[in-house]
């Protein structure tokens, strides 16, 4: 079995950098940017960003016969509020 050094607090803080980016669906770009810029400092330079603004990064690992693929959204959900009803009383 591998034992690796996982930085949670690193993590944690990129994850808090991240979530904090405004990124309502369609409107990702400041997220991807953020993405990419966090790539580059890692030393990752082959990526690619696609017509529709998804950000696919080429790392190269110790087995490049054995493909591995991570997925994730950096969209944010949220509701929309268009009005505010005044609640009944059941009494």
């Amino acid at each position: 079995m591998i034992l690796m050094n996982i930085d949670l607090k690193y993590i944690l803080n990129k994850t808090v950098e991240l979530i904090n980016i405004p990124s309502p669906v369609g409107y990702t770009h400041n997220a991807i940017e953020w993405v990419k810029n966090e790539l580059k400092s890692l030393g990752i330079k082959n990526y690619n960003i696609t017509r529709k603004g998804a950000l696919i990064a080429y790392i190269k690992g110790k087995d490049s016969n054995y493909k591995k693929m991570i997925s994730a959204h950096v969209d944010t959900l949220g509701a929309i509020v268009k009005k505010i009803k005044k609640m009944v009383d059941l009494k």
